[in-house]
């Protein structure tokens, strides 16, 4: 990594999450629940410590959105699709699609009280209008 760009891992198991602590720069969240986002954190962190790292990892977190009028069923259809390999799996990923403006300004907020370096939001559909929505709400 000596001059390259930053290494962040992204996983959910337990042997993945303790490489990022010694083979890291940071972590990267699927979308999920902010219980669950927290709890990810504080097991990238024990294994950032325990690997005798100063300072703290990069944490960056996602949200998958969908705003308008019929957006979330057109986005829950994309999401259904892009995850059909996973099987039954991919209808609870299409629970954590953020729809309403209220839920997206309360994303914004958990994630920064979690302290997360960046949270990046992923549109479920591909209307040019999403990042319009979007940016009226983070204004």
């Amino acid at each position: 990594q000596n001059g390259g760009p930053p290494i962040l891992l992204g996983a959910v198991s337990p042997i993945a999450i303790d490489r990022v602590g010694h083979l890291a720069d940071g972590f990267i969240a699927s979308p999920g629940k902010h219980d669950d986002v927290r709890k990810l954190q504080a097991a990238v962190n024990r294994s950032w410590k325990a690997s005798g790292r100063t300072g703290k990892p990069r944490f960056v977190t996602l949200a998958y959105y969908s705003l308008g009028p019929n957006s979330l069923a057109r986005g829950v259809s994309n999401l259904r699709q892009y995850f059909a390999f996973i099987g039954t799996r991919a209808e609870q990923i299409t629970t954590q699609i953020l729809n309403r403006p209220q839920d997206v300004k309360n994303t914004i907020r958990e994630h920064s009280d979690l302290g997360a370096d960046e949270l990046i939001f992923l549109p479920t559909i591909p209307d040019m209008d999403q990042v319009d929505r979007l940016a009226e709400l983070v204004k």
